[in-house]
């Protein structure tokens, strides 16, 4: 992402979708809880996820289980994505 602020679509573990403005790092780690790692969609786009999402203990976050699985991102799909992630793109 270069130009901001970017709008973003917020997934939260519990399923609430809501849009978010991004204005650069900060506002990506704050809605994801952590440090960020982009998931990049077949559909074009990026989900950003909470990079130690396995780790933190985090709900599972269905919906976005769902689209990262579209990404063809064989590591997440052996899992669930867990936590809040924002998609962009």
């Amino acid at each position: 992402m270069s130009n901001y602020p970017v709008k973003g679509l917020k997934i939260t573990a519990e399923g609430e979708l809501s849009e978010v403005k991004i204005n650069g790092l900060d506002d990506l780690q704050e809605a994801v809880g952590g440090l960020i790692e982009g998931v990049y969609l077949n559909g074009g786009g990026t989900m950003w996820v909470n990079e130690e999402f396995l780790l933190n203990g985090s709900a599972p976050n269905y919906f976005a289980s769902d689209v990262a699985g579209l990404g063809g991102r064989p590591d997440l799909l052996l899992c669930l994505v867990r936590g809040d992630v924002v998609i962009v793109g």
